[in-house]
């Protein structure tokens, strides 16, 4: 089974990283193998929402970018991760642009969905904000796809301590 990554190439931080190589560990110990795909604005186009990819079934993506060749990585993995930082309480456009297209490309219903947002300087509200988003609009309250329903564990982390209790929850759920 495969893990993969997807994080933003510009938004790397010394805590991005730790994170990363603890989440990449844990998954080397629980015997996945990792792929990890650093993306920047130019390879992450935004959905347009034109949902031909959904409604004629095709699971390709009109908009002819890196996200839209990835398909080969998504089929065949049991977990996607999005590493993203916290801005004014969401992700990055970037990450959300991967998870966007993922929602629409990929229906996996054994597949786990992890989404960790990061930021030494985000406070209680960013980090509340953050989880209500994610969790009501990608987890079990969709509103756009309400049938549709999949594993999705949303984390933040501010510091060290934060990413080693992040990853002890993440072992309990893989």
């Amino acid at each position: 089974m495969t893990m993969c990554c997807f994080s933003d190439r510009d938004s790397r931080t010394a805590l991005s990283d730790d994170l990363l190589e603890k989440v990449c560990a844990l998954a080397a110990e629980k015997g996945y193998a990792i792929e990890s795909i650093l993306l920047d604005r130019n390879e992450a186009a935004a959905c347009t929402g034109c949902l031909r990819c959904w409604a004629e079934q095709t699971r390709e993506c009109v908009s002819r970018d890196t996200l839209g060749d990835m398909t080969r990585h998504k089929k065949r993995c049991g977990i996607v991760l999005y590493l993203t930082p916290v801005m004014f309480g969401s992700m990055i456009s970037t990450v959300k642009n991967a998870l966007d297209k993922d929602d629409h490309l990929f229906t996996n219903r054994d597949r786990m969905k992890l989404i960790i947002g990061y930021g030494d300087d985000v406070d209680d509200e960013e980090k509340s904000t953050f989880l209500d988003i994610i969790a009501r609009h990608r987890g079990s309250a969709d509103v756009v796809h309400p049938d549709k329903k999949e594993t999705i564990k949303v984390f933040v982390t501010r510091s060290i301590d934060d990413t080693n209790a992040v990853c002890e929850e993440i072992r309990r759920v893989m």
